[in-house]
């Protein structure tokens, strides 16, 4: 049985220290206060230079998303209900320069992803992107289908931090491995009316591809990075020179939106 969110508007919970400056080129004031505006890179392959990013869910494909995200310059912090297999993806991050840490986090519980998007801003001070994957599965599965509550909560907790460090993008995946469910209509659903209630801080799209597919991590990569920042409440299913095994990078071209 198909658990959908509560109805009505998501209700951002207030993050410390979140600020409104006036409506009036809103985000670009909210770059230049965190320190952070928009610009490429100096560093090839690191996009994501001094952003910090959070990736939900269980499975290979968000240890996938967590390792591309870090190989691009963010800091990585995971949240899944399977600490072992997390802090695993953790240390890996860690041993190949990056910096991540892993909480164990039951992504079906709003106080227990309030306490991570808490912990993410105790220990970096700032969230700018967020991936929510599948979290239905315990440990390195790809089984898990996506979990639109769970998602829910993710983004109700991520949205206020994200605007509070300056703007950002947040990533809904919206494709299981059995296609498309009732839960991962209820993500594009969710990801459409979100992004329609944002003012340009906070970028709200879905990423509508099987996880474990190949090019799916860098696809989520892409969609958080500046590459991406024309898309808002897009259904993204991928790009077509995906089909030969290769992903868009940061730098590359867009994947296409889903028509429907």
């Amino acid at each position: 049985m198909t658990t959908a969110p509560p109805r009505g508007r998501i209700q951002p919970r207030p993050a410390r220290g979140a600020g409104r400056s006036p409506r009036t080129d809103r985000a670009a004031g909210r770059r230049a206060r965190s320190g952070r505006e928009a610009r490429p890179s100096s560093r090839p392959g690191r996009a994501l230079e001094g952003r910090v990013a959070m990736v939900t869910g269980a499975g290979r494909s968000a240890a996938a998303v967590a390792s591309a995200l870090a190989e691009n310059g963010a800091s990585v912090v995971l949240g899944a209900p399977d600490q072992l297999a997390i802090a695993r993806v953790a240390r890996q991050i860690e041993g190949s320069g990056g910096r991540a840490i892993a909480i164990a986090t039951d992504l079906g519980d709003p106080q227990a992803v309030a306490r991570l998007a808490d912990e993410t801003l105790r220990v970096f001070g700032r969230l700018d992107l967020a991936v929510n994957g599948p979290g239905r599965a315990r440990g390195l599965d790809d089984l898990a289908e996506p979990d639109c509550r769970a998602v829910y909560f993710a983004v109700r907790h991520q949205l206020p931090a994200i605007a509070a460090s300056g703007g950002g993008a947040i990533v809904n995946v919206a494709l299981g491995p059995l296609g498309w469910s009732d839960d991962a209509r209820c993500v594009v659903g969710l990801t459409r009316a979100t992004a329609l209630e944002q003012d340009g801080d906070v970028r709200v799209n879905a990423l509508a591809r099987a996880p474990g597919s190949a090019g799916f991590a860098a696809t989520a990569c892409w969609l958080c990075s500046d590459a991406a920042q024309h898309l808002n409440g897009a259904v993204v299913t991928g790009a077509p020179q995906d089909e030969e095994g290769g992903a868009p990078s940061p730098g590359d071209g867009a994947p296409s939106p889903a028509a429907a």
